[in-house]
């Protein structure tokens, strides 16, 4: 929490804003993304999900693992969820569908529509339950 005397509101915002500014001044910084591990999307299964799930919660001091997958193979047609999220589909070499899901990454759209592989993804599996139906699904947090 944060108390401010109310004569002291104007001074406040008026540094918080000099300081804000003088912090972006360089513009946005490309997010930094290391993975901890490459995967082949076969082996993602309920399984290895299920044995993954024995170290949560994760937050803070104990951040969910991050893995790769290269060379993916995007299924269907990408779209936009909720204007910024973007959610598409990858298969896997067994020929297994995973959905993937990228909040905050509509901006690259671009990079995956009308393509039919991607580079890398980096992502977290995770459970979906959706209408009563379970599935895995890849929380994307980058692309190339």
């Amino acid at each position: 929490g944060l108390s401010i005397r109310a004569d002291r509101i104007a001074e406040f915002r008026a540094r918080m804003n000099e300081r804000a500014l003088a912090i972006f001044a360089e513009g946005p910084k490309p997010a930094e993304v290391e993975a901890s591990l490459a995967v082949d999307l076969r082996d993602i299964d309920d399984e290895g999900l299920t044995w993954l799930r024995r170290f949560e919660p994760f937050g803070p001091r104990n951040e969910a693992p991050l893995f790769y997958a290269e060379d993916v193979e995007i299924r269907g047609e990408p779209r936009l969820v909720g204007d910024k999220h973007l959610k598409f589909a990858v298969r896997a070499g067994n020929g297994n569908v995973l959905n993937a899901i990228g909040f905050n990454l509509g901006h690259m759209m671009d990079r995956v529509d009308g393509r039919d592989r991607l580079a890398r993804i980096v992502f977290h599996p995770e459970w979906n339950s959706f209408r009563g139906r379970r599935s895995i699904q890849l929380r994307v947090v980058a692309l190339e």
